[in-house]
């Protein structure tokens, strides 16, 4: 019987990886990838740990050079010890299941483009029960053959200029799940310490861009300088260009820095209006809004909110956005039109949320608790059976604020290299 690898064999696909001191995880990246990769090329830049014995005895093709501060640097080296026609990108710790691996190679054989650079999606995991996990759509498929670089000491990316016109950064299916360790605090701050010192370097050098002024900011911010982070982040916003994604992703930063403050809420409330301005119809910034607004006691203008963005809200996929923001919106919405006893408005709001995504934990939980409050036995016993059953056991009782009573706000993206600041479904804040 043929092996996977010799049934798709048309085209060749190259892992990439750059790396160091990653031996506690490099061998759950490199597993993953191995039935669907003709070679794995791996880069270190300066391991002191068993990385390099460890890559090599997996079979990947080793390769060393010196960490010069620059990511893209980095990239554009390995890039040219890679022979495959595809080039796959890895960052140590990240895996593809199976059966994404499976539909990633067949796309790469029978269908991807190779005028095109290719996006998949990579998710970052919740470390809480309640929380939605991440994700957001990456160029990590590269066709070797249009030799493309890489630009940037940090948070790096492809320079497009080469491309011809008709070329693209299409979408290709597969699913890359970043490591658990991407929440712990130590390796956040560790890593926000690294990317500020390389976005001052890009600075000092010239670059007045918004990509280092962003990193910078959010790098502050996990820091917890945020009085920094704010005057750095109006700096990168305004050096975005209008209605782009690092644009964006400067609002969202800089919402989180004013959680922490509740004497700067108001500041908070209008810097998120001028984000609304430029991107009306950004359903994480609706969200956002609808909660400030529960913060004030305006109910009213939070059902408005939320009912935006369940209507008209829009999801940026190339930025870091939960994975059950849709979801997330419609239970927004019941809850706070519960809140005004409007509860048949509630439960259609739930319901109809369900019909295009009929297999929402998130969503069925919620309309099971309603359909308790309402007494409709029949409806709620039909739920239940679709539910897990410690969400069953979960009071009828709902109000808000409450426990259950979860709102949306825009929290800091505290998780990953390169993560921007993202949506997380949080418990009310209480107005000051």
């Amino acid at each position: 019987m043929k092996t996977l690898n010799e049934t798709l064999q048309r085209l060749r696909l190259s892992v990439a990886m750059i790396v160091r001191d990653e031996q506690d995880v490099l061998a759950d990246s490199m597993e993953s990838v191995r039935e669907i990769a003709d070679e794995i090329v791996v880069l270190d830049t300066g391991s002191t740990d068993q990385t390099i014995k460890l890559a090599k005895r997996l079979g990947a093709i080793v390769h060393k050079k010196a960490w010069a501060d620059d990511f893209a640097a980095a990239r554009n080296h390995c890039m040219k010890f890679v022979t495959g026609d595809w080039v796959l990108w890895l960052d140590a710790g990240e895996t593809i299941g199976r059966d994404s691996a499976i539909e990633l190679r067949r796309f790469v054989t029978e269908e991807a483009n190779r005028s095109n650079v290719h996006s998949l999606w990579v998710e970052v995991p919740s470390n809480q029960p309640a929380v939605s996990a991440e994700q957001c759509r990456q160029a990590r498929l590269v066709p070797s053959h249009l030799n493309l670089q890489y630009t940037g000491r940090v948070r790096e990316s492809l320079e497009f200029a080469s491309l011809a016109a008709s070329s693209e950064v299409a979408e290709a299916p597969g699913r890359i799940i970043r490591h658990p360790r991407q929440h712990e605090v130590e390796r956040t701050l560790a890593k926000a310490r690294r990317d500020l010192a390389l976005a001052e370097l890009e600075i000092c050098g010239g670059d007045q861009g918004s990509v280092p002024l962003l990193v910078a900011g959010e790098a502050h911010s996990v820091l917890g300088d945020f009085e920094q982070a704010r005057t750095v982040l109006r700096q990168a916003a305004s050096a975005a260009p209008a209605d782009s994604t690092l644009r964006l992703e400067a609002y969202y930063s800089l919402l989180t820095t004013f959680d922490d403050e509740p004497d700067l809420h108001a500041n908070q409330l209008t810097a998120c209006l001028d984000a609304l301005e430029s991107f009306p119809f950004d359903m994480q910034l609706l969200l956002a809004l609808g909660n400030y607004m529960l913060v004030r006691g305006r109910v009213d203008l939070a059902v408005r909110a939320f009912d935006a963005a369940v209507r008209f809200g829009r999801v940026t996929t190339n930025v870091w956005h939960l994975c059950e923001v849709r979801d997330i919106a419609s239970v927004c919405l019941s809850l706070a039109l519960q809140s005004q006893q409007r509860d048949d408005e509630a439960r259609a709001a739930l319901e109809t949320g369900l019909a295009a995504h009929p297999d929402s934990v998130r969503l069925l939980h919620q309309l099971y608790l309603l359909y308790g409050k309402q007494g409709k036995r029949i409806e709620a016993a039909a739920i239940e059976e679709r539910l897990p059953r410690s969400l069953v056991a979960t009071s009828t009782e709902v109000s808000l604020p409450s426990s259950d009573g979860q709102q949306v706000r825009i929290d800091v993206g505290r998780t990953s290299r390169g993560l921007p600041p993202h949506a997380a479904i949080m418990k009310p804040q209480r107005a000051q």
